[in-house]
């Protein structure tokens, strides 16, 4: 839902999942490395504890922010992020945030 709402306002949008390829008209990719574009945001639906382990892979991509959505809270990956000149948003919707800002 997130997703279709961000690719319906204009955002470019793709899926990381390596179990699929195609959610409704968002691409989805098997990791952050195959996403063909440069990634500004990375929106995380994983659990708290699972964080820690995409860090690497989030690096590597080098987004201009690591969003946590609500619920989803790991101030360890927040603290590599900010060392790293990358913004950190946790325990916030950004579907929610957005229709704030509009």
């Amino acid at each position: 839902m997130i997703a279709d709402y961000l690719h319906s306002n204009g955002y470019k949008v793709a899926g990381v999942n390596p179990a699929i390829s195609i959610a409704g008209e968002i691409p989805v990719y098997a990791s952050l490395k195959d996403v063909p574009f440069q990634i500004d945001i990375i929106n995380v639906f994983r659990k708290s504890e699972f964080i820690p382990e995409l860090v690497e892979e989030i690096l590597s991509v080098n987004p201009k922010c690591l969003w946590l959505q609500l619920g989803i809270v790991n101030d360890e990956t927040m603290d590599i992020m900010a060392k790293n000149n990358i913004q950190g948003v946790q325990n916030r919707c950004i579907m929610v945030d957005h229709r704030r800002c509009i």
